[in-house]
C-alpha cells in the first residue's frame, strides 16, 4: 500500500514542481509587468481587489476541497451535495459582494475601486465549480491532469491581463483576466476528471452527507477565513495607514516573494496533505514512526533547497529591482528582503506541519491557533505601520508568522512523536550553509566596484559556490535525496 502511495507521490512532485516553476514564472512576469504598466496608485487598486477575491473565494469554497481528500469513504451523493452546495453558496457570497460594494471600497480604504469590486462578484460564483475536481484530483494523487489544467488557465488569463492593461483598462485587466481563466479552468478540470473518474453530476442534495462534509469542513473554511485575513490584513493596513500607492510598493515587494514560495509551497501543499493522510489511513496499530521518518526526510529536503532560494531573494531582489523599475519602486526592494526570512518560514509550516495535522482531522486545531494569532497579527502590523510604515509593517508579519510555526511545530512533534532537536538538526545545516553564503556574498555586492549586472553574477556564483562545496563536505546524503527525487 505505502510503496504505491510513494509511487504516485513521487510522480506527482516531479509534476507539481515542474507546474510551479513555471507558474511563479508566469505570474511573477505577469504581476511586475502589470506593475510596470499601471503605475503604483493603479497597482495599488490591482492589489486591494486581489485581497478581496482572495478572501471571498475562501468563504465561497466552505472547506470542501480538503474534507473531500480527507473523508475516507467518499460517495458520488457526497459529491454532488458538495457541488451543488457549493454553487449555492458562491452565489450568494457574490450578491453580497455586489450589493455591499460601498462599504467594502472604503473599509479597503479607497472609494475608487467601487467598479471592480461589483465586477469580481462574477468571480465568487464560477470560481466555487473547479474546486470539486479538482479536490478530486488531488485526492486520487492525479497531480499531473491537475496541474496540465492550471498551467493550460494561468498562462491564457495571464495574457489577457497583459493585453487589457496595455489597452488602458487599468486594474480591471485582472478582474477580466480571472474570469476568462476560471471558465476555461473549469472546463478542462471537469474534463480531465472524466476521463478515470466514477463521479457524474445529478442533482442530488442529501442533508447526511451535507452534515458529515460540511462538519469537517466548517472548521476548515473557519480556519481558511481566518487564516486569509491574517494573510491579507497587512494589505488593507497599509491601504488605511499609510496611502494607497504605498500599497503598491508594499504588494510588489510581497508577491515577489509569494510567488517565489509558491515554487516550492504549492508542490509541497498539493503532494503532502493527500500523502500524509493516505500514510495516516494506512497505519492501524498507532504507530506513527514511518510517518516521522517521512515528516522529517521531506522538511529536510525542502530547507536544502528553500533556505537558500529564499537568501538568495533577499540578497540579489534589492539589486535587481531597480534595473526593471524606476526609482519610485525602490522601497519594494526592502520589503522583498525582509519578507524573504518570512517565506523559509512559511515552507516548512505551511506546507508540511499544516498538512499533518490536518491528515490527522485536527482542523479546530488549526482554527483556534489562528484565532490567537491573527489578533496578535493585526496588532503588531498596525503598529508597525503606525511607527515604520511598509518596512514595520514587514518586519511585523515575519515576527508573527515565526510565533504561529513555532507553535503549529510542536503540536507536529507531539502527535508523530519527534523530538525537538530531532527536527532543528533536520533544518541546521541548510539554513547555516545559506546564512554563511549570504554574508560572504553580501560583502562582495558592497565592496565590487562593477556594474548592477556584473557584481551580480560574480556574488551568484560565489553564494551558490559556497552552498554546494558546504553541502557536499558535510551534508552529502541531502544532495542524494534530492537526486532521487528529481530523476
Amino acid at each position: 500500500m505505502n510503496k504505491d502511495i510513494n509511487s504516485k507521490a513521487k510522480k506527482g512532485f516531479k509534476w507539481a514542481a515542474s507546474s510551479s516553476i513555471y507558474r511563479a514564472v508566469i505570474s511573477a512576469g505577469t504581476t511586475f509587468t502589470l506593475a510596470a504598466l499601471l503605475g503604483t496608485e493603479e497597482y495599488g487598486y490591482f492589489a486591494l481587489i486581489s485581497t478581496l477575491i482572495t478572501f471571498s473565494t475562501v468563504i465561497a469554497n466552505m472547506g470542501m476541497s480538503q474534507a473531500i481528500i480527507q473523508e475516507d469513504k467518499l460517495t458520488n451523493t457526497d459529491i454532488d451535495t458538495v457541488f451543488w452546495g457549493n454553487i449555492l453558496f458562491g452565489t450568494v457570497v457574490g450578491t453580497v459582494v455586489y450589493i455591499f460594494a460601498k462599504p467594502i471600497s472604503l473599509f479597503l480604504g479607497d472609494i475608487a475601486i467601487y467598479n471592480l469590486v461589483r465586477m469580481s462578484a462574477i468571480i465568487f460564483v464560477i470560481h466555487t465549480m473547479s474546486r470539486i475536481s479538482a479536490a478530486l484530483l488531488q485526492r486520487d494523487l492525479r497531480i499531473k491532469e491537475l496541474e496540465k489544467a492550471i498551467v493550460i488557465e494561468m498562462t491564457i488569463a495571464s495574457i489577457v491581463k497583459i493585453i487589457c492593461a496595455l489597452s488602458g483598462l487599468g486594474a480591471m485587466s485582472f478582474i477580466i483576466g480571472q474570469i476568462i481563466g476560471i471558465i476555461i479552468l473549469n472546463i478542462l478540470l471537469f474534463v480531465y476528471y472524466k476521463k478515470e473518474g466514477n463521479w457524474k453530476l445529478k442533482l442530488n442534495f442529501s442533508l447526511s452527507s451535507a452534515k458529515k462534509l460540511y462538519k469537517f469542513g466548517m472548521f476548515i473554511a473557519t480556519k481558511s477565513i481566518v487564516n486569509n485575513l491574517g494573510k491579507n490584513i497587512d494589505i488593507i493596513i497599509v491601504s488605511r495607514v499609510v496611502g494607497v500607492e504605498s500599497v503598491g510598493i508594499y504588494h510588489l515587494g510581497k508577491q515577489a516573494i509569494e510567488k517565489a514560495v509558491s515554487i516550492i509551497s504549492q508542490v509541497v501543499t498539493r503532494i503532502a496533505y493527500p500523502y500524509f493522510s493516505k500514510i495516516r489511513r494506512s497505519i492501524v496499530d498507532g504507530n506513527y514512526q514511518s510517518l516521522a521518518i517521512t515528516y522529517l526526510k521531506l522538511t529536510g529536503i525542502v530547507s536544502f533547497l528553500g533556505f537558500p532560494f529564499f537568501l538568495g531573494i533577499a540578497l540579489f531582489g534589492p539589486e535587481i529591482l531597480p534595473m526593471f523599475f524606476s526609482k519610485e519602486w525602490n522601497a519594494a526592494g526592502i520589503i522583498l528582503t525582509i519578507l524573504s526570512f518570512k517565506a523559509m518560514i512559511d515552507i516548512l509550516s505551511a506546507g508540511f506541519a499544516s498538512s499533518i495535522i490536518y491528515s490527522f482531522g485536527l482542523a479546530s486545531l488549526m482554527l483556534y491557533v489562528d484565532l490567537v494569532i491573527t489578533p496578535i497579527r493585526i496588532i503588531l502590523l498596525w503598529i508597525g505601520a503606525y511607527f515604520w510604515g511598509i518596512e514595520g509593517v514587514a518586519f511585523a508579519f515575519t515576527i508573527s508568522v515565526f510565533i504561529k510555526a513555532s507553535y503549529l511545530q510542536q503540536v507536529v512533534n507531539r502527535s508523530i512523536n519527534i523530538a525537538w532537536n530531532n527536527y532543528l538538526i533536520v533544518i541546521a545545516k541548510p539554513f547555516f550553509f545559506s546564512i554563511l553564503a549570504f554574508i560572504v556574498s553580501k560583502t562582495f555586492l558592497i565592496n565590487l566596484n562593477l556594474f548592477v549586472l556584473s557584481k551580480s553574477i560574480v556574488a551568484g556564483l560565489i553564494y551558490l559556490g559556497i552552498i554546494l562545496i558546504l553541502s557536499y563536505l558535510f551534508d552529502k546524503n541531502k544532495i542524494t535525496e534530492v537526486k532521487k527525487i528529481i530523476f
